[in-house]
């Protein structure tokens, strides 16, 4: 009922926590972000803070996260930051590593990597 309450919290485990748990915290402020646009401002500027952060993990994806909160597009927050994707990791990495090993004029496929057998 109180978001905000809950977005200082994990921001501060963006600030106190090992690198992991950071890039998760920075993953959660980004899905509240994109669910209640009331925490927009909030969210973008801790997430700008993430920005400056020690490990790369977490500079990625507040940078992502940053990006597509800033388009301000619902189908857009949905189908990165909400949904999440949802495919097999390892058989992303397979199809992936078999694209680069094998010269192609096509573009790669995302439809050719199988479906996660639970959201990541």
């Amino acid at each position: 009922q109180t978001p905000s309450k809950y977005i200082r919290f994990i921001y501060n485990r963006v600030i106190l926590e090992n690198a992991a748990v950071r890039a998760a915290a920075v993953s959660a402020l980004a899905k509240f972000g994109a669910h209640c646009e009331e925490l927009m401002p909030s969210v973008v500027v801790l997430l700008s803070r993430s920005l400056l952060d020690t490990d790369d993990e977490v500079r990625d994806r507040a940078t992502f996260y940053l990006n597509v909160l800033k388009q301000s597009n619902k189908q857009l927050n949905s189908a990165y930051i909400l949904n999440g994707l949802n495919v097999s990791v390892v058989g992303l990495e397979r199809a992936l590593h078999s694209y680069t090993q094998e010269p192609s004029e096509t573009q790669f496929d995302m439809k050719s990597v199988p479906l996660a057998t639970q959201p990541i």
